[in-house]
C-alpha cells in the first residue's frame, strides 16, 4: 500500500473509476465492462454505487473502503499528492482544461485536489516520481492517452 496519510479521506474512492490491471482477475471483484481511456481499449472496471446510495465504488463503507486488504493495485499505488504536485505544475488553463474534459467529480476536480494539498507536508514530488516509475514502468509515449493528452490538453 502507498503511505499516503488519508487519514480517514474517501476522495479518491468516490470520484475515480478503478480499472483492473490484466493480470488481475476480474472474477474477484465486482466489475462492469467499461472503456479505459487510459489503455484506450475496454476493461474491467469495479463497479459504482447507484447515486441514491452516494455513488463512489461499490467497496466503500461507512468505515473506509471494505476490501482494503485485497484492493486493486491501481488503489494500493494511488497517491493524490503525486496528482496535485503534478498538476500544480501545468498552467492553470490546462489545470482548468483537465477538469473540463473529466469532470470535477474526477481525481482532476476540486475534492480531490483539496484532499491532497491538505496533505502536501513532506511529500517528496522526485522519490515520488521515481517509486511510480519502478512500480509502472515507463510512459508509454505512443499510448493512447499519451496522443490524446497531446493533442487535447498540451
Amino acid at each position: 500500500m502507498s503511505d499516503v496519510p488519508c487519514a480517514g479521506c474517501t476522495a479518491c474512492c468516490k470520484h475515480d473509476d478503478v480499472f483492473l490491471r490484466p493480470d488481475e482477475n476480474p472474477r474477484d471483484y465486482r466489475v462492469e465492462r467499461a472503456f479505459d481511456s487510459m489503455r484506450g481499449e475496454m476493461g474491467w472496471r469495479l463497479q459504482h454505487k447507484p447515486p441514491r446510495e452516494g455513488g463512489g465504488c461499490t467497496y466503500l463503507g461507512d468505515g473506509g473502503c471494505t476490501i482494503h486488504d485485497r484492493a486493486p493495485a491501481v488503489c494500493k499505488q494511488f497517491d493524490c499528492r503525486f496528482v496535485f504536485a503534478m498538476l500544480e505544475e501545468l498552467p492553470r488553463p490546462m489545470r482548468r482544461r483537465l477538469t473540463h474534459l473529466y469532470g470535477s467529480k474526477s481525481i482532476y476536480g476540486h475534492e480531490v485536489r483539496a484532499a491532497a494539498k491538505a496533505r502536501m507536508d513532506g511529500f517528496d514530488f522526485e522519490a515520488a516520481s521515481a517509486q511510480m516509475a519502478e512500480e509502472i514502468g515507463a510512459v508509454d509515449l505512443d499510448s493512447p492517452l499519451s496522443h490524446f493528452v497531446r493533442s487535447n490538453i498540451l
